[in-house]
């Protein structure tokens, strides 16, 4: 974001001065915030795909750990669903982070023009996926 801004004030100072006498200003502003506009990514939830597959997933297993030898994380087989949605804009700011974050903030793998979601447990419930897909994109 800072090298676009950079960019922007470098083309700016770098107009010709005859193009800068006779181009209305609004023309100029135009014309140069399209071409440095970032374009943030709006999710197509409405076109978005759920797929369902039975396969290893890692559980958390309390009262097998073994104090300092084990975390207690174990793999089981499990249910996962995957969420791909489609999106549109710039890929690049998906990588941006925010002035304000937290230190959990929802996973996602971006492949091409789509997002990918998973959310898998052993015994999955619809309604407790459908949750947690959909506050992974609303975060």
């Amino acid at each position: 974001m800072y090298r676009q801004e950079q960019s922007a004030t470098a083309a700016a100072g770098g107009i010709n001065d005859n193009v800068l006498l006779s181009t209305p200003t609004e023309d100029l502003v135009e014309e140069l915030a399209e071409r440095y506009r970032l374009n943030v990514p709006i999710l197509d939830r409405a076109n978005a795909e759920a797929e369902h597959s039975e396969g290893p997933v890692e559980v958390y297993d309390y009262f097998s750990r073994d104090y300092g030898r084990s975390d207690g994380r174990r793999t089981a087989q499990g249910s996962i669903v995957e969420l791909t949605v489609p999106y549109t804009g710039d890929r690049g700011l998906f990588d941006v982070q925010p002035t304000t974050f937290d230190s959990g903030p929802p996973r996602a793998q971006i492949d091409g023009n789509y997002v990918i979601v998973r959310h898998s447990d052993r015994e999955l419930k619809p309604g407790e996926a459908n949750k947690a897909l959909n506050g992974c994109l609303t975060s």
